[in-house]
């Protein structure tokens, strides 16, 4: 049984060249993942996936969709005004693993992510060292559980042959066990 987790697609569908900041287009995204900046200036920017990741993390967090029309108003998007209350509505399941210090470092860097303005934002390997920093914390701890190791994907580009990929696999339990780091995929691992 295979327990690879494949992350792709943090819900906008467009490309955007290498040598471009940013670009105005209409952008097909998933409510709820898509950077608020794109709603007041039709841009879509590297940090506009940092957004959208900082969503993924809240999810796996909390456990709750990122839209859900049977919470409040002012909370059917999962991110909007997360903040004040993230610490009543982490999992259960999260809370009793009893890894308080590593849920906290996910809120907070959730938190940074999830900023209404990109210039707020890490950029996506800032995220990474960070989520590696986290990774180091987990292995640590005495309840570590299976090794986790994280490595891009070559299969995760399939659907878009040609195009660069950010997409990464996290593998729990798999076969390298000589690195619970996040790494850029490489062939010869």
């Amino acid at each position: 049984m295979s327990y690879t987790a494949k992350i792709a697609d943090f819900g906008t569908s467009v490309y955007v060249p290498e040598d471009r900041d940013h670009l105005s287009t209409v952008v097909k995204g998933t409510f709820g993942y898509l950077d608020p900046e794109y709603y007041s200036r039709q841009e879509i920017t590297e940090k506009s996936d940092v957004y959208s990741f900082g969503v993924v993390l809240v999810k796996l967090l909390t456990s709750q969709k990122a839209i859900d029309a049977n919470r409040p108003r002012e909370n059917i998007n999962l991110a909007s005004g997360l903040f004040v209350h993230l610490d009543q509505i982490v999992d259960g399941e999260i809370i009793n693993e009893g890894n308080f210090e590593t849920v906290q470092k996910v809120s907070n860097l959730a938190e940074i992510c999830l900023r209404d303005h990109g210039d707020g934002r890490p950029l996506m390997k800032e995220v990474v060292m960070e989520l590696e920093g986290v990774m180091s914390t987990i292995a640590k701890h005495p309840a570590g559980g299976e090794k986790v190791n994280f490595f891009r994907s070559p299969k995760a580009t399939n659907y878009l042959p040609g195009l660069p990929s950010n997409a990464y696999v996290v593998d729990v339990g798999g076969d390298d066990a000589s690195s619970s780091s996040i790494k850029p995929y490489d062939d010869r691992r």
